[in-house]
């Protein structure tokens, strides 16, 4: 992907709006994460880590750990967010903050300093459409003498 995850967020959109009404009863944003996790199963380029734990309290909901030459590719943390089509405008923004806070705090986690090159991405959907792509702030200490760690 290399810093690009419109292609990646474009075939999932396009996969939503494939579903019927019907299937987005109870509907939530672990179904997103299966339908991308779906996506990444032939792409050989990530191992896909759904609902990886990078601190006591929190496991961010995808993880795409780079498989060739870990220590020079992206890497990347998702936190997904999903709210229903008719949603008011203050449940979109509660669901933002909580996914920002969240994002927060698993790029300031040990484990996240430790992984070259990621990248963060807050996504919050609306029905089958990704809405907002909001990017994390991570805070990296000098790279120099760390060796990476896979997390597993």
């Amino acid at each position: 992907m290399n810093g690009r995850i419109e292609r990646l967020i474009e075939l999932t959109e396009r996969l939503l709006k494939g579903l019927s009404n019907r299937d987005y009863q109870q509907f939530d944003e672990k179904y997103i994460k299966v339908v991308m996790l779906s996506l990444l199963s032939d792409a050989n380029i990530y191992i896909p880590h759904s609902e990886y734990e990078v601190c006591a309290d929190g496991y961010v909901d995808l993880y795409l750990q780079a498989a060739f030459e870990p220590e020079h590719s992206a890497h990347y943390f998702f936190e997904i967010k999903y709210v229903k089509a008719r949603a008011a405008k203050s449940v979109l923004q509660a669901k933002e903050q909580e996914g920002r806070q969240q994002l927060r705090t698993y790029c300031q986690s040990d484990i996240a300093r430790r992984i070259p090159h990621l990248q963060a991405y807050l996504l919050v959907f609306r029905k089958d459409r990704c809405v907002r792509i909001i990017p994390g702030e991570l805070s990296r200490p000098s790279m120099a003498g760390l060796k990476f760690e896979t997390g597993d």
